[in-house]
């Protein structure tokens, strides 16, 4: 790069920082320091730590795989991480609607939000007491209103608990989970 970026390559030397022969196809660039002058590999690229330290030395010979794949990797890096972030906004989007919507439905708790496959499954724990009160019917009402204004596919999943303690009930599914 810089200065150095126009002067001609004996290729037919061959020879890398160390002094040694470098077949054609392991040469990824070369080092126009005035003190080792020289091919790189892959090899001695790690070793001197030249990405790093951005050395203004180095030239690339872009066309070589290693490049195209590093560059390839930090694409496929970047968008794993954008799809991670959109996972993780959508199910605590879910989550607070759902927690918004069943707030008023008594010994009930929406605990997490996952996604599985092409859908997000919602896990809920409620306490299930002698007079037969379920509220899985209202649940249902709270999924289909949330699930269409994001339109995602929602799935739910209950834990019955007799428990009399909602705070009790919660802490020991939290101590089944971290197991």
């Amino acid at each position: 790069m810089g200065k150095y970026s126009n002067v001609h390559i004996n290729k037919s030397l061959g020879r890398n920082i160390y002094g040694q022969d470098v077949a054609e196809r392991n040469r990824i660039g070369y080092c126009y320091c005035q003190i080792h002058p020289g091919y790189l590999t892959e090899a001695i690229l790690k070793e001197k730590n030249c990405i790093a330290h951005n050395c203004r030395w180095l030239k690339k010979f872009e066309d070589h795989n290693f490049w195209v794949n590093r560059e390839e990797r930090k694409q496929g890096k970047k968008e794993n991480k954008r799809l991670k972030r959109e996972v993780e906004h959508n199910e605590n989007l879910i989550l607070d609607l759902l927690r918004e919507e069943t707030e008023d439905i008594q010994n009930f708790c929406v605990l997490a939000v996952n996604k599985v496959d092409d859908y997000y499954m919602v896990r809920c724990v409620y306490l299930y007491n002698n007079i037969g009160y379920e509220p899985r019917s209202h649940l249902k009402e709270a999924v289909e209103y949330v699930s269409e204004i994001t339109g995602f596919n929602i799935q739910t999943s209950f834990i019955q608990n007799t428990y009399q303690n909602k705070k009790e009930l919660i802490r020991k599914v939290k101590e089944n989970e971290n197991k």
